[in-house]
């Protein structure tokens, strides 16, 4: 009974706190029936101070770390209360946490860092803070940081003004690998021309009985070579030859 009355107690202390109801929330500490955990959470282990800050009700948290909540505590996605004044943009309450020891290195469900929710939503002006306070903050260090994808907080940066305040850079992108291309018709008829190369180049006795040979080697010759992305083109018209030209093309 005294464990069903204390959980009706968390959850009415939570719901004081998300909507910023500061005397009922000393109201819920003063009583003695039943001990209050100030970081019990919900379903989704949000506890009060994490809802009081997505709310921006910033009385409460203030209270709630005066009393000694732990400005650290996760959510089941593994993000503190941090990370939520971050996405919110509220920089009143992250200078309240940032003062109170919140850690800038804590990383969520997927590898983020609050400096990486700074950079993803664009908040120039707690980007600003970080910077004015580099050196208390361990700006530098925790700009490093990659998240799960291997992606730093330049990297996810909206705009360059974020990337100026970080003093980084993005990482090089990865150079694509240049593919060769020529252009052909295909490889059958490259190895039909060789064969008719050769056999324009033999006496006419020699043709019939070396012809497989030719085109079975050009053939041979065609597979062995490096493959390549073929960019197929139009076949091109045969030019037209004057009885002379061609007169020259069997007596030459």
């Amino acid at each position: 009974m005294c464990s069903g009355r204390k959980k009706t107690l968390e959850a009415k202390f939570r719901d004081a706190a998300e909507e910023g109801d500061v005397a009922a929330c000393k109201r819920f500490i003063r009583q003695r029936e039943v001990p209050l955990d100030l970081n019990s959470t919900n379903e989704d282990g949000w506890a009060a101070l994490h809802l009081a800050t997505n709310e921006g009700q910033f009385a409460v948290v203030t209270l709630l770390l005066e009393l000694g909540a732990n400005v650290s505590a996760r959510t089941k996605q593994m993000k503190t209360p941090l990370h939520i004044a971050c996405c919110r943009g509220d920089l009143r309450t992250v200078k309240l946490l940032v003062q109170n020891k919140a850690d800038l290195a804590a990383q969520d469900i997927e590898g983020n860092t609050c400096l990486h929710t700074v950079s993803t939503y664009g908040m120039n002006k707690i980007m600003e803070w970080f910077a004015g306070n580099a050196a208390e903050v361990g700006l530098r260090k925790h700009a490093d940081i990659r998240n799960f994808a291997g992606k730093t907080a330049a990297d996810l940066a909206a705009n360059p003004d974020l990337l100026a305040l970080l003093g980084t850079k993005r990482a090089a992108e990865p150079q694509k690998a240049q593919t060769k291309q020529i252009h052909v018709y295909h490889t059958d008829q490259l190895c039909v021309n060789k064969y008719m190369g050769n056999m324009m180049s033999k006496p006419s006795g020699d043709a019939d009985e070396e012809g497989m040979d030719s085109l079975t080697s050009s053939y041979a010759e065609a597979s062995e070579k490096p493959k390549v992305n073929v960019v197929r083109g139009p076949m091109k018209e045969p030019q037209q030859k004057t009885p002379s030209e061609l007169e020259g093309t069997f007596h030459g």
